[in-house]
């Protein structure tokens, strides 16, 4: 019998976010799916998420796809299966947007009907049912629920079937064990219409809420016009979706103390209306132990922490969090810079502008004039993307200030950088303004440290143009566009801040802590396809069982690494 305690994981792709991929989230959450990983487009993924709350409640997951083996699905579940994050206990299904699985004739929780089987299974095939003709189910389109572990590859409709798996046992749209060929190759076999799985498939133009054909659709339907006047969803709300038998709370139907401090003056000291505090405003509100300020402008804010230290660093956002609408968010690094209690001045975006805000610029240049930066031996000025090309921008508000930028833009002035095509809502700003062009801005720092991948054309072109003596260019090869989170996998990024930090990243120290790379599977399938596309296939076969030697070295007890 299937283990109670499976960790049930939907994969998909998303070229871009369509009106009904909320409805399509909540209804698989509400079914029992733990967590929903989404793969954009590299180009994308830095880009502003419409879905934040789901992000911000640890239930939505947001990659970018950075191989190409077949369909976009394909890619996504092959790329998910690589990552070896998972435990055995995962069970994983791939589906496109407008792919509804359904469960039972109650869509009871997932985890309820699959704990309930008789068969530990390691594939179930669910039948596609058309949403023109939800009773004909005699083709052979199926969507699996697979055991993670037990396949090595997965082709976004099914599982590839190991060469060596014995007990390779699966099962049909009903629960019962069938024949894994008439899944391959054959036409499904009519089932009843009380069957225990399968997907509904709506065309692209559809609305999932305005379906009523069809005793499944219907169902669908019904089930999904339920959950959606729950709206607007809140992050607690989104964490609990699908993984209890509690009945969901009406948001109506709240204690007025967690909706608005305001509505409840006297609530401020509750548990509920703390919930919504973000933590850097327990550091400096009024009664707090640290001075600062926060300032809202139209487009941006600041956040000033003043801690006890002789060092401030300054940290720009990125574009990802620009749609960010969380009460808890805060400056990018908070966290590392918390730890390392430094003197913290952060600066949200509310915008995709690259910080061509005059309100914004002007707020800077009279923390300059008042004495901020002077007040510290050391200033810092950080970011990434966007919030890199701000860090080294800004930079020379405060002479001898030290940048570490990660993967950042120069500028986006088309009259200087014609060969960008990105960023076009950053492009559209005002690069007339004062701080827009990086590369003359960064000359009376003291140290610029740059980290980017030297393969990554367009990047690669920006970090080109940084020519001034004190520029120091880190490779990290294989990370893309997205250096930070390449870092980040790889366990790297808090010790690369903190030594900048310290004062003591060097370029030595850098590529003895890159060595750290080699475990990450991000790494491994980057070099593979590296390899492909210049034409060294051999080469390209050697990748994988290196890479497993090296992680098996790497976590093999010291006795024996030394023997």
């Amino acid at each position: 019998m299937p283990s109670a305690t499976n960790t049930f994981v939907l994969i998909s792709y998303i070229s871009e976010v369509t009106p009904d991929l909320e409805k399509w989230l909540v209804y698989h959450l509400s079914l029992g799916f733990d967590q929903i990983v989404i793969y954009q487009p590299p180009r994308l993924f830095n880009q502003p998420s419409e879905i934040a709350d789901f992000e911000n409640a640890g239930r939505v997951q947001i990659k970018p796809l950075t191989i190409d083996v077949g369909t976009p699905l394909k890619s996504a579940a092959h790329t998910e299966m690589s990552e070896e994050a998972w435990p055995d206990n995962t069970r994983a299904m791939a589906l496109n947007v407008g792919e509804y699985l359904t469960i039972g004739p109650g869509f009871g929780p997932i985890a309820q009907e699959v704990s309930a089987l008789d068969t530990d299974f390691a594939a179930w095939a669910m039948p596609i049912v058309e949403q023109k003709n939800p009773d004909n189910q005699a083709h052979a389109d199926f969507r699996t629920l697979f055991r993670m572990g037990a396949f090595h590859s997965h082709n976004g409709q099914r599982p590839i079937i190991p060469s060596d798996e014995t007990d390779c046992i699966w099962l049909g749209g009903s629960g019962l064990r069938i024949d894994p060929n008439s899944v391959l190759w054959g036409a499904a076999q009519p089932s009843p219409r009380d069957t225990l799985g399968a997907v509904i498939k709506l065309s692209a133009e559809v609305d999932p809420t305005m379906l009523g054909c069809g005793s499944r659709v219907s169902g669908l339907t019904d089930y999904i016009n339920n959950q959606l006047p729950q709206r607007p969803w809140s992050v607690d709300q989104i964490k609990t979706l699908g993984l209890s038998e509690n009945p969901r709370k009406d948001p109506a139907g709240l204690d007025p103390t967690a909706l608005n401090l305001a509505e409840n003056p006297d609530g401020a000291d509750t548990e509920a209306s703390q919930q919504d505090v973000p933590d850097w405003y327990t550091e400096i509100r009024p009664a707090g132990p640290i001075p600062g300020s926060f300032k809202r402008l139209e487009h941006s804010s600041l956040v000033l922490i003043q801690r006890p230290s002789d060092t401030l660093v300054v940290t720009f956002d990125n574009l990802s969090a620009v749609n960010n609408l969380s009460p808890q968010r805060a400056p990018w690094a908070y966290k590392v810079l918390r730890q390392q209690g430094c003197a913290h001045l952060g600066v949200l975006a509310h915008r995709k502008d690259w910080f061509r805000e005059p309100n914004l610029i002007a707020e800077m240049e009279a923390m300059r004039d008042q004495g901020l930066f002077r007040g510290y031996k050391n200033v810092i000025f950080t970011g990434t993307s966007m919030g890199g090309f701000a860090a080294l921008a800004f930079s020379s508000l405060s002479p001898g200030a030290r940048v570490l930028a990660f993967s950042p833009q120069s500028t986006l002035d088309e009259d200087i950088v014609p060969w960008e095509t990105r960023f076009s809502m950053g492009r559209l700003r005002n690069w007339r303004l004062p701080f827009s062009d990086a590369a003359f801005e960064i000359e009376p720092a003291e140290q610029v440290v740059v980290i980017s991948d030297p393969n990554f054309d367009l990047d690669q072109r920006h970090v080109d143009r940084l020519t001034t003596p004190n520029v120091i260019k880190l490779k990290a090869w294989y990370s893309g566009h997205f250096s930070p989170v390449f870092l980040n996998r790889a366990d790297l990024l808090k010790p690369v801040m903190t030594k900048m930090i310290e004062g003591t990243l060097t370029e030595d120290v850098f590529y003895r802590l890159y060595r750290g790379r080699r475990k990450l599977p991000w790494y491994k399938r980057s070099l593979e396809e590296t390899l492909v596309q210049k034409g060294h296939k051999e080469l390209a076969l050697r990748v994988g069982p290196a890479f497993r030697k090296a992680k098996n070295r790497d976590n093999a007890p010291e006795a024996v690494k030394t023997r």
